[in-house]
């Protein structure tokens, strides 16, 4: 999911008047068709008047809502004539926005600085956010995976502290979202 600034794109409307030599010039009304919460600048817009076989382009921004999901939306623009309301025409585009903002992780376990038992076993644990799903939270000891956890907000293990040598250690807790982005925190330790 995405909550940063709108998404805008600037999208060319070309408008042919498609009558023939006989009919009398006419001017034409473009009104969009768009997603909840989309807008569009100018919101609808009237041309000028066309000769039969003219065409005229105009430029549309659409905006896309703060915060919303990812993924691809339909949009499409009616032209209908004004001299005529039953002629009309209709073309249509995709709107896509990617996900492009890492989930948020915490090492909840143990904390920043603090000392490693001698004996027994050292909880490790992290958890992980993000509106378009996590897919996995990777746990690592001085850069050495030691556990992996899919499709989950959390993940965590008891580590035995017979296997951590003595002196100062990096925890990491790395979280990937549904679209593939990725974040670590990390922590330090003293055994």
């Amino acid at each position: 999911a995405y909550t940063n600034p709108a998404v805008a794109v600037l999208q060319n409307v070309t408008v042919k008047n498609n009558d023939t030599t006989q009919c009398p010039e006419s001017s034409y009304l473009v009104v969009p068709t768009l997603p909840a919460g989309f807008l569009q600048s100018p919101s609808s817009f009237t041309t000028s008047t066309l000769t039969p076989g003219s065409r005229i382009t105009s430029v549309v921004n659409i905006t896309s809502p703060i915060s919303g999901t990812a993924g691809s939306y339909s949009f499409s623009e009616q032209g209908q004539s004004t001299t005529n309301p039953t002629l009309t025409a209709t073309t249509s585009a995709t709107f896509t926005i990617i996900d492009s903002i890492p989930p948020s992780v915490s090492i909840t376990s143990p904390a920043n600085g603090s000392t490693v038992p001698s004996k027994g076993s050292l909880k490790i644990a992290a958890s992980a956010q993000d509106s378009s799903g996590i897919a996995s939270i990777r746990l690592l000891l001085d850069d050495s995976v030691i556990k992996t956890c899919n499709a989950t907000t959390s993940c965590s293990l008891n580590y035995q502290v017979q296997d951590i040598t003595s002196g100062s250690h990096t925890i990491t807790a790395t979280a990937i979202d549904n679209p593939g982005n990725s974040i670590s925190a990390t922590i330090s330790v003293t055994k």
